[in-house]
């Protein structure tokens, strides 16, 4: 059962105006296994569905009601990447190498199909037939961090974009560099990647051109250094995290960064471009206990997962 909330939580904008964040429900799935990774996605009608690495999954439904709980299943262990189709079919890559399309039926996630998937995924966009994939590459011989690729919903490789990602030396951290989102623009008709390092959006057409790319300005770090490790383009901006992006009805984007470098430790914001990716507002501060933010409904209404061993929840949030 969800716990209804009417708190907003009101927050700085910039000098032509200010955003809330009207937390709606929230809606516990309860304890998780420690060191246990997830993934989350929103299906077209309000439907929640998160899945464990540990196999695990749960499905919480557009009013907060808690459809499955933690149901295991063996074959979807190591879950890395996951989007649901505008039909409500879910896909997820498990290991090994393994895409699952499934079908959401009561309590249950029924398989449908599966084919094969090289690499490592952790971003799925569905754009017509088309699976565009994010993931992390081997930094050799390229040098460059992350890759996008096109699948055919069927499995067959389409196509891998060039991406014009500094060059890094030596052996980095793929957490630092390589994480960012994956989101489809239906106004700009492009799919966008927006890296961390550099923090950009690289707008691509439907055959995977680059059509555009261009500086995320929001707050983020200058001549980036994490942890010993730099980018040889030390002019491009950057942040420590983007956790993901979305994109809703009315053609804004809402991305989610991080910075591990403010007192205190971590920090969320969220931050947010109109629909030509012109900055709206910035700094937006996300409250510790809203989590990751997992995607938006089709009425543009958030869903953030916070996912704390002790006590995990689902919470839906409303962007004014």
């Amino acid at each position: 059962m969800s716990s209804r909330m009417s708190s907003s939580l009101l927050v700085a904008g910039l000098a032509f105006g200010q955003a809330t964040l009207d937390v709606e429900w929230r809606a516990p799935i309860g304890e998780l296994e420690e060191r246990v990774d997830h993934r989350g996605c929103v299906c077209p009608d309000g439907t929640t569905v998160v899945t464990f690495s540990n196999g695990a999954y749960s499905l919480v439904d557009r009013e907060g009601r808690l459809i499955a709980h933690r149901i295991r299943r063996h074959d979807l262990a190591g879950s890395l990447a996951s989007t649901c189709d505008k039909e409500g079919r879910v896909y997820l890559r498990s290991d090994p190498a393994t895409v699952h399309v499934l079908r959401i039926s009561g309590a249950e996630l029924v398989s449908e199909r599966t084919f094969q998937m090289p690499g490592l995924p952790f971003r799925f966009v569905l754009v017509g037939d088309t699976l565009w994939v994010l993931g992390a590459a081997n930094l050799r011989p390229s040098g460059r961090p992350a890759y996008v690729r096109l699948f055919r919903t069927t499995g067959e490789f389409v196509r891998a974009p060039d991406l014009p990602l500094p060059r890094l030396a030596g052996k980095s951290p793929v957490a630092v560099f390589a994480n960012g989102a994956l989101l489809f623009h239906p106004m700009r008709q492009q799919v966008i990647y927006i890296p961390a390092n550099p923090f950009r959006f690289f707008c691509f057409d439907f055959d995977g051109r680059l059509v555009e790319a261009r500086d995320a300005v929001g707050t983020r770090h200058e001549n980036a250094d994490f942890r010993g490790v730099t980018a040889q383009a030390v002019h491009w901006s950057a942040v420590d995290w983007v956790r993901n992006a979305v994109c809703l009805p009315d053609g804004r984007v809402a991305v989610q960064v991080i910075k591990g470098n403010r007192p205190g430790g971590n920090v969320s914001f969220l931050e947010l471009y109109d629909s030509a990716l012109n900055l709206i507002q910035r700094d937006i501060p996300i409250p510790f206990d809203l989590g990751y933010m997992l995607g938006a409904d089709h009425q543009g209404d958030l869903r953030f997962g916070n996912f704390r061993v002790m006590g995990a929840s689902i919470v839906k949030v409303r962007l004014r």
